[in-house]
């Protein structure tokens, strides 16, 4: 292990060798920092850094971890590889309150209930994993931010824990305006006046309805900015990774009458439209009325396309947009596939999860897009396959890399499945 780490207290729990170099590295830069922004590629070990860097930084007190509900158990089981001896309370999990425990683990949605406990806690670190979540306003960012000791006026100095660490593999996930409660968090200069990084940094302007943010400006100087408060490193540049191939597998879906009613029936209710009289709730609802019949005309391409993985003795992981296909899919693989969705508990996910990866009967994972997309492990798939197209593209970088990280010792294949000449070009582009 790198030496800085070494000599940091608390770190005599940690295994000698247990982390890359480039892990032992991102430890060191956290400890420097203390209030930092962990950015690295999906699967480069963002968990086991934070952890091994709050037990070296603050080896003493109660830590904090707020992450998606999906990931609170495999925190507690990463937290166990680091102190298999440590007290850990996982709230809306365990039953009962732990006695003086060292770790608290909480998901974002249920940080209102937990309020006053939270709260009322003298915090030695708190970790906000897929810290992205918290770009927008909304009572959840209003939580962390409070807890983290982000004050509302401009120019008032951060209180709280001494110790945090956002970790995201997808620090900006559309805008530059994404990254704004992130350099809050972390205290950094730029973030004292929302409107004055607007400006800067999102191509602000004012029309007729107030200040428009979702442009881009200055990259290059806020590239500089993440520099000084965050670490990130790609996976070709610290790992010795079997190559990734993606492709592009075309559909003909002429056959689907369905599919071509509901484009066309778009198309003339929106040729209809008044353009000065925008409703945005019907427009959506139409446009997924299309994306879903879509992702009916592509289910037997990618069935097709399943079976023929499994002939080869691999293990293929299914993305999809709609709960549909996952259904679809399972009732003809049966016990050949697991399935991870929205609708999972932690503990039903992470025992799918695992049969994926050590059971060699199970030969496909069926993953809703969104909860199968972040914060597991699925290397023992070697094919991944998108039936659907998400609007976001970072959404799609999170679900490839589920089996593209460490661990992973063959090359893996990533297949979108797109129907030609429709909606799915346009996301495609």
């Amino acid at each position: 292990m790198n030496s800085i780490i070494q000599l940091a207290p608390g770190i005599d729990k940690i295994a000698e060798g247990s982390l890359y170099p480039h892990q032992a590295d991102g430890v060191a830069f956290l400890l420097s920092k203390k209030r930092a922004i962990l950015a690295d590629d999906m699967g480069l070990g963002k968990t086991r850094q934070a952890i091994v860097a709050m037990e070296a930084g603050c080896p003493e007190g109660i830590v904090l971890v707020v992450c998606p509900a999906s990931l609170k158990l495999n925190w507690r089981r990463e937290i166990l590889m680091v102190d298999s001896n440590a007290s850990i309370e996982v709230l809306g999990v365990d039953k009962d309150q732990t006695n003086a425990p060292r770790w608290i683990i909480i998901n974002y949605d249920i940080l209102s209930k937990y309020s006053d406990r939270l709260h009322a806690i003298d915090w030695a670190g708190i970790i906000l994993d897929e810290a992205h979540f918290i770009k927008n306003a909304s009572k959840r960012t209003t939580h962390c931010l409070k807890l983290l000791g982000v004050q509302a006026e401009a120019h008032a100095p951060l209180i709280g824990p001494d110790y945090v660490f956002l970790l995201t593999g997808t620090p900006m996930t559309n805008r530059p305006k994404d990254l704004f409660n992130l350099f809050r968090c972390v205290g950094h200069p730029a973030a004292r006046s929302f409107l004055s990084f607007a400006k800067r940094y999102c191509d602000a302007y004012r029309n007729d309805y107030g200040w428009v943010t979702t442009g881009a400006s200055n990259l290059d100087e806020l590239n500089l900015l993440m520099k000084e408060t965050s670490i990130r490193r790609m996976k070709d540049e610290v790992l010795d990774l079997p190559p990734k191939v993606r492709a592009w597998v075309p559909v003909d879906i002429s056959a689907s009458k369905a599919a071509l009613n509901a484009i066309d029936s778009f198309l003339v209710w929106y040729s209809e439209t008044d353009p000065s009289k925008p409703n945005d709730t019907e427009f959506l609802a139409r446009l997924t009325k299309v994306r879903t019949s879509l992702h009916k005309a592509k289910f037997k391409a990618v069935a097709e396309r399943i079976e023929d993985v499994i002939a080869t003795g691999e293990k293929a992981v299914v993305f999809t947009c709609f709960n549909d296909g996952i259904e679809r899919h399972k009732k003809k693989l049966g016990d050949q596939a697991v399935t991870i969705t929205g609708s999972d508990t932690s503990k039903q996910r992470m025992k799918a999860v695992d049969r994926f990866q050590s059971d060699p009967s199970v030969r496909v994972a069926l993953c809703n897009i969104i909860a199968g997309g972040v914060g597991i492990t699925l290397t023992a798939g070697t094919h991944v396959i998108f039936q659907d197209l998400d609007w976001v593209p970072a959404n799609h970088a999170q679900a490839e890399d589920r089996c593209y990280r460490i661990g992973q010792d063959h090359r893996v294949t990533v297949e979108y499945f797109h129907a030609e000449g429709t909606l799915d070009a346009y996301i495609a582009t």
